[in-house]
């Protein structure tokens, strides 16, 4: 995969139980998911002031994904990686 521009923070490792599953038997109990995330930002505001302010959090990038994760029902992981790209991107206008 080739990246044009902007510069990459990747966020590893989100853990979160949810109810994902095609199976009903499945669905019966929250299965734990790992997440990775490598969102694109653009670096140059923050690079100069060094202020949280002007970057994109991190934190609250996980928090905000293992809150979507854990609200969550659906069957396909898929659909779940759709609405949580929808979400981090209408929460976080840096992305």
């Amino acid at each position: 995969m080739m990246f044009d521009s902007g510069e990459w923070l990747c966020v590893d490792g989100i853990e979160a139980l949810c109810t994902i599953s095609v199976s009903e038997r499945e669905r019966q109990n929250k299965q734990r998911l790992v997440i990775n995330l490598a969102l694109n930002v653009d670096f140059s505001v923050v690079g100069v002031s060094d202020n949280i302010h002007d970057t994109v959090d991190s934190r609250l990038v996980s928090r905000l994904v293992v809150s979507e994760v854990e609200q969550s029902s659906f069957r396909l992981v898929e659909t779940l990686a759709s609405h949580l790209g929808r979400t981090v991107l209408a929460q976080f206008p840096g992305i």
